[in-house]
């Protein structure tokens, strides 16, 4: 007996038309009974919206609506049989088919697949077992195996891939008998297994809405259940020669059927991006005759979606795509991530956390969970320290400059570790980071304990079940005690994807022992993370948004507005023309989904679309998002020859894009600020003003005044903990600290260049160890090598210097600012600060120097002025600092410069004179004043010709930035 096909005519929305057919079927005396009846759909989404239609049209009517079951065409199969066996999980199938790999003859899977894992390689196998889980999978669906492959591979021309099938086909038999020994069944299998045994029986009314295109084996299901299936087919009744006897579509009847497109429903556009232009545009058109639950915008291309949603806000309209994130962007699993880039630093079957990888444990306790989790620590330690993982007092983890996190970034920042083996530095600097260490270090404990705590015979061999138990404690010792609001997207975020692992969870504790792969803590979490990566979580329903579904929810969309973007050759229709196993001749040959039934099934979309919206638009672009050549879809070529060749001149003419004027689309986007919200905002006047100024400050205020208040008034200094050797400023640090330690010295003054070269070496080797420890990066020892020649260096210079009578006569001193007062022409006054690095004297000279360890040795000449300008007071205004020091008289300024080129390595006098410095210090007055009457505003016009933390807030790059007004 053939199933029953009934058609209801496109020329409306379907779902509308199958809640009529539904209430002249089933509706009876004011009561309609849907419990008796399955319906199968394409999509969740149209099973939503069918249930609200009939909700809609019940309510009032027949208070006694019983819903019917609704169920997508893929899960449908396994409502016609009873399995006998329980299901492999997709986890526990990729491990058989990873394990059955394994066990395979070499020689035989490289029929397969040259380049194979290495035999320790579980991921790797992992992934090659996946890959023929997937062609099993599509095989199965149309009643095949790999063997059925080499048997009508054999027909085509030219088919030299026969032994790669049959060694698939051995590999398939032992992946099917390792499950079969589990007491586990291969779904697909099953189905076919149902099949051949006719087990297909039915219990409800089955009513198939819209299943134009289904496999062999869902066909050969339905056959054994013919009387109890009714195929409703959006379709006018005089095309049901276009469909077979299951409502599914005769492809190769689609493939000359001319789509009755008119030209004026097409909007071609350039850029991938100025589709969502062209969507406003659409919009506009509509003249606010619509309200927002009347429109859809069809996005083929989901990578377009973020670009329409922006749009879209800009013009003040409220937009819903079909899914709001995937799992992979969630905050629980971007943790257990994090945890398992962490776990992988520990080498297997160790709990030592002596070297753990800094820059992971960076990584993770920024995570925002986490960081939430050891504030809770923290309160919890309070209430009772017993209870707590925190063995410190809380306030361990507080400091006076922003927290522990930004004392991890200035630890890291200034001691460079790559693991933490060692806490090098002063111990009050590392402690709020051992703190937070070994608050970790105990949680991620039972994850690194390589014992079965459940065996009984002394096992070591960690079970799933065991691995799966641990994950969940950890997951709940980390989010337990919050508080969540599913009404908060965050919340509903973080709580849906804690559900997704806790439930992945469950499947990984189900994996057999005899599947299970020697694994890690890391291992077993990347294995958890791959079963939910794909899932995603739908959107919030909102009758005030604008929907924006994939091309598949289309036809069943009810929509009378749709705007279809991405309507070109390769996405609408789709096509797969490079498959390494089966391309698209043995596809067809198979009767697998080709391209051919791919193009059937999108013609037969468009026409749905065409024949059933009040407004259709279909948006095509020329260039996609690498701005790369597009071609439109054949299916607007699907036309006479004199409309196929004015189309193809309209795609590729140079004429302005067929868009609405700016007019127009202001009727969408009125009242939208076009203007960039990002301001920059005023200093913010203080009560006191500043007071001390160090001579370093100046240069940043002649600079940019704005820059000089984030910097020397806010204090705002920029932290990473990304460094991987020492930047320029600390490079010169490094260099200052030794040479230092050398002015203060016994032998500062000889003039024997080898017991000075000695003595800095020395002191180097002293300053990197109580810095960097033992273990260090390899590239901070390379910039160590060069610290040491560029030392060597200047002791050759420096015992030159001694010869001819220079003294060392001041070094600065690590524990002391100089600060004097500086008197301004008004009667005002300011402090100057500063360490001044080194005065030499000879006789009634003097010199004050300054040490410079940039790459290139510059003067003070270069460093100071601009075009006869001041643009640093540096050393002019060591002179005022000096004059306490009893400095006075013929005085000099220069630098030291320990350049890259040891050539250079000496001194670079200034040659100012008396009138010079005095008009820097009339300069520096100026700028006193200014900072004294806070004078902050505006920033430069340009950046400062060095290094730069504001950039961004100063929006150097903005064409046109903003300010606050």
């Amino acid at each position: 007996m053939a199933i029953t096909r009934k058609f209801l005519d496109w020329n409306r929305p379907a779902l509308p038309a199958v809640v009529d057919e539904l209430l002249q079927r089933y509706a009876s005396n004011g009561r309609l009974d849907l419990s008796n009846t399955l319906i199968v759909l394409p999509g969740r989404q149209a099973g939503r919206r069918l249930l609200e239609l009939v909700v809609d049209r019940t309510a009032a009517s027949m208070p006694d609506f019983i819903p019917p079951r609704l169920i997508t065409f893929s899960a449908f199969p396994e409502q016609l049989y009873e399995p006998q066996k329980s299901f492999a999980s997709p986890l526990v199938q990729k491990l058989a088919w990873a394990q059955a790999l394994q066990a395979a003859d070499r020689k035989l899977l490289a029929h397969i697949m040259p380049g194979l894992p290495d035999d320790e390689d579980v991921d790797g196998w992992m992934a090659f077992g996946d890959l023929l889980r997937c062609r099993h999978g599509e095989l199965a669906a149309d009643g095949l195996d790999f063997d059925d492959v080499v048997q009508h591979g054999s027909d085509i021309p030219g088919f030299n891939e026969a032994e790669r099938w049959r060694a698939m086909h051995q590999v398939q038999q032992d992946y099917l008998h390792r499950l079969d020994q589990i007491g586990l069944w291969d779904r697909e299998t099953a189905r076919l297994t149902a099949i051949e045994r006719n087990e297909c029986e039915a219990r409800h009314d089955i009513i198939l809405v819209g299943t134009v295109d289904m496999p062999q084996s869902s066909r050969q299901m339905l056959e054994q259940v013919a009387d109890r299936v009714t195929a409703l087919v959006i379709a006018p009744p005089e095309l049901q020669e276009l469909f077979d006897e299951f409502g599914g579509l005769k492809a190769d009847k689609w493939q000359n059927k001319p789509v009755p497109i008119r030209n004026e429903q097409v909007r071609i556009v350039d850029r991938y991006s100025d589709q969502a232009d062209a969507v406003v545009d659409a919009l506009a058109a509509l003249q606010g005759c619509y309200r927002p639950d009347e429109i859809t915008i069809g996005t083929p291309d989901a990578g377009l979606i973020p670009r329409i949603q922006r749009r879209l806000r800009l013009a003040q309209v409220a937009s819903r795509p079909p899914v709001d994130k995937r799992i992979s962007e969630t905050g629980p699993f971007r943790l257990l991530a994090a945890v398992a880039d962490y776990l992988e630093t520990l080498e297997p079957g160790t709990s030592d956390f002596a070297f753990r990888n800094s820059e992971r444990f960076a990584s993770l306790v920024r995570h925002p969970d986490m960081e939430a989790w050891l504030e809770r620590e923290r309160h919890r330690q309070r209430l009772n320290k017993s209870e707590s993982q925190l063995r410190l007092l809380p306030a361990e983890l507080e400091t006076a400059d922003g927290g522990w996190l930004s004392s991890l970034d200035a630890w890291l920042d200034q001691h460079l570790q790559p693991k933490f083996s060692q806490w090098p530095g002063h111990e009050q600097d590392a402690r709020p980071i051992r703190t937070v260490f070994e608050a970790l270090s105990s949680l991620f404990k039972p994850l690194l304990d390589g014992r079965d705590t459940t065996s009984t015979n002394g096992s070591s061999e960690i079970p799933p079940a065991e691995w799966a138990s641990r994950l969940l404690s950890l997951l709940t010792d980390v989010y337990s005690g919050r508080s969540f609001d599913p009404q908060d997207n965050a919340d509903r975020l973080t709580i849906h994807g804690y559900e997704a692992l806790s439930d992945a969870i469950q499947t990984l504790a189900g994996i057999p022992q005899t599947l299970a792969p020697d694994s890690t803590a890391s291992r077993m979490i990347r294995l958890l993370l791959g079963e939910v990566r794909s899932g995603v979580i739908p959107s919030v329903d909102d009758k005030q948004a604008v929907e924006l579904p994939g091309w598949l929810e289309l036809p069943l969309d009810d929509a009378p507005v749709l705007i279809v973007t991405s309507v070109n050759d390769g996405i609408i229709p789709t096509a797969v023309n490079s498959d390494p196993f089966l391309p698209d001749a043995l596809r067809h040959r198979l009767g697998l989904d080709d391209n051919t039934r791919r193009y059937a099934r999108d013609a037969y979309a468009m026409h749905v679309l065409l024949a059933s919206r009040a407004s259709l638009t279909l948006i095509m672009a020329r260039r996609d998002v690498d701005n790369d050549p597009l071609t439109p879809s054949r299916l607007w070529f699907a036309a006479d020859r004199d409309q196929i060749a004015s189309r193809v001149l309209d795609f590729y003419s140079e004429a302005q894009d067929s868009t609405t004027d700016q007019q127009q689309r202001d009727v969408v986007t009125r009242g939208a600020d076009s203007r960039s919200s990002f301001c920059i905002p005023r200093p913010i006047r203080l009560q006191v003003p500043p007071r001390r100024i160090s001579v370093t400050a100046f240069r940043t205020y002649l600079a940019c005044p704005y820059r000089f208040y984030l910097r020397h008034v806010l204090r705002l200094t920029d932290l990473s903990d990304s460094a991987r050797e020492m930047n320029a400023a600390a490079f010169g640090t490094l260099l200052h600290n030794v040479l230092e330690r050398f002015g203060r010295s016994d032998v500062r003054n000889t003039g024997q260049a080898d017991v000075i070269r000695d003595f800095l070496v020395e002191q180097l080797d002293e300053c990197v160890q109580l810095r960097f420890g033992r273990h260090r990066r390899a590239a901070v020892t390379v910039q160590l090598a060069q610290a040491r020649t560029r030392l060597e260096a200047f002791a050759a210079w420096q015992a030159r210097r001694a010869a001819e009578g220079w003294e060392i006569w001041y070094s600065e001193q690590d524990e002391t600012v100089d600060a004097v007062k500086f008197p301004l022409a008004d009667g005002r006054s300011v402090e100057l600060t500063g360490r001044i690095d080194r005065i030499d004297r000879r006789d009634d000279d003097w010199m004050i120097f300054d040490y410079k360890t940039g790459d290139r040795a510059v003067t003070p000449e270069q460093a100071h002025r601009r075009a006869g300008e001041w643009i640093d007071l540096q050393l002019p205004l060591y002179v005022e600092l000096a004059r306490p020091h009893g400095v006075a008289g013929n005085v000099r300024l220069g630098y030291i410069a320990l350049p890259a080129d040891l050539s250079e390595v000496g001194d670079r006098i200034a040659g100012w004179d008396a009138a010079d410095l005095l008009g820097a210090l009339d300069t520096a007055r100026a700028v006193a004043c200014d900072v004294l009457d806070q004078n902050f505003w505006p920033p430069a016009e340009s950046p400062p010709p060095f290094p730069d933390a504001f950039t961004r807030i100063c929006q150097d790059s903005v064409l046109e930035r903003e300010s606050e007004k």
